[in-house]
């Protein structure tokens, strides 16, 4: 029994655990009471935490009798202020841990039993930046998790796992310069000539895992995606997985695509309409945000836990000028941008995406035609279409 949406999980669903007599594992632990006190309770309590995080992912419950691994009472344990307690919890995790374990890595819940006594969840995802020590106290030491339990990582293996973070993001980054040269010169589908800009997104737990995706029968299948700044397309299928198309009537080519491969990667490219000599600064954003938007909830749904990196660009760009309805932006002093705009990698979360994650993107398109910033975002990081669109995130 895995958990991974902690913040629904019901006390009937904890009671069912002892009910049903489950057992611990690798990803599932019970402990009667969070020990925070002394320096010797927070360092093996970071190493709970880390074992996780170190490893597959799981799930940590608080205030659950256990015996010889298996839950046996729903007991809870003495607080008083839930928020008071989240917080310090939160605290140790992010001081204590090196290097810092990501707020989006982690989740806390707490529920009320009676008397002031409370079950406390935490549940871990497996880190993409593992392996992560224990910083606390100059501990240094590595933990990873098993069949048996919590265990001191060795050497090797803490190397092993250095090497493994490192190379996955290497290889990513190789395979995305790959699909970007495959799509540019030999798309799946014949495409209007045209600007072209292309959105690309690479779920780091389906290329570690080699995973392949049935899709066409998983009920939260790729169906229901469009491709970007789309909403009418068909569907179908190729030798790498779904592909959607988008043509508009009466074209004799389409106006973009979507290829969603077997192993959870997503491509897709659309031919940007243009003024003469203008470029639409709300509508790319407003396609690039709707596109994120959809696609990372495509991931939850799939289950998916760890980062997906995410890389945009547009090529074939010429002699245009900016364009915003928020802005003034006069094409005398402007310069004209390059041919190809590279945005370079946002390393986003199924779980925990708003649209300010995206300001990094938009920056550089603002940038590439010479002004400072996306007029578009407020200073504290607000979308301003988000209202006019009803998007909220």
């Amino acid at each position: 029994m895995y958990f991974k949406d902690v913040d629904h999980i019901s006390l009937q669903e904890i009671q069912q655990l002892v009910t049903s007599k489950i057992s611990e594992g690798p990803q599932l632990e019970f402990k009667l009471t969070p020990a925070l006190q002394q320096s010797s309770e927070k360092k093996e309590f970071l190493g709970d935490v880390s074992a996780f995080a170190n490893s597959s992912g799981g799930t940590i419950f608080y205030g659950i009798r256990e015996d010889k691994g298996k839950a046996v009472a729903v007991e809870g344990f003495p607080c008083f202020d839930n928020d008071a307690l989240i917080l310090k919890v939160t605290s140790i995790i992010r001081d204590g841990l090196e290097p810092i374990l990501s707020i989006r890595d982690f989740s806390i819940q707490i529920l009320n039993l009676e008397n002031n006594r409370v079950v406390m969840i935490i549940h871990v995802a497996q880190s993409p930046g593992r392996p992560h020590s224990i910083a606390y106290d100059h501990s240094g030491k590595y933990f990873g998790r098993g069949p048996a339990g919590k265990y001191q990582m060795k050497d090797s293996e803490i190397r092993i796992a250095m090497a493994e973070t490192a190379a996955l993001a290497d290889n990513i980054r190789k395979m995305q310069q790959g699909r970007f040269d495959i799509a540019l010169a030999n798309p799946p589908v014949q495409l209007l000539p045209g600007p072209k800009i292309m959105l690309q997104l690479f779920p780091e737990e389906s290329i570690r895992s080699k995973k392949q995706h049935l899709l066409d029968r998983d009920p939260r299948d790729a169906r229901l995606l469009r491709p970007l700044g789309n909403v009418d397309h068909s569907y179908g299928h190729n030798a790498e997985g779904m592909i959607h198309t988008a043509r508009q009537p009466g074209a004799y080519a389409n106006s973009a695509y979507l290829q969603v491969f077997r192993n959870g990667v997503i491509e897709t490219v659309n031919t940007i309409t243009i003024l003469p000599a203008i470029l639409d600064a709300d509508l790319i954003e407003r396609y690039v945000i709707m596109a994120v938007r959809d696609y990372l909830a495509f991931y939850k749904n799939w289950g998916t836990e760890t980062l997906v990196r995410c890389y945009l660009t547009i090529d074939g760009l010429g002699k245009q000028y900016l364009h915003s309805q928020h802005a003034i932006l006069l094409a005398l002093g402007a310069q004209i941008p390059p041919q190809r705009i590279i945005f370079g990698e946002l390393v986003l979360h199924p779980y925990d995406f708003v649209f300010a994650d995206l300001l990094p993107w938009f920056t550089v398109l603002w940038n590439a035609f010479g002004y400072s910033r996306s007029f578009n975002f407020s200073d504290g990081g607000e979308w301003k279409l988000a209202d006019e669109l009803k998007l909220h995130r």
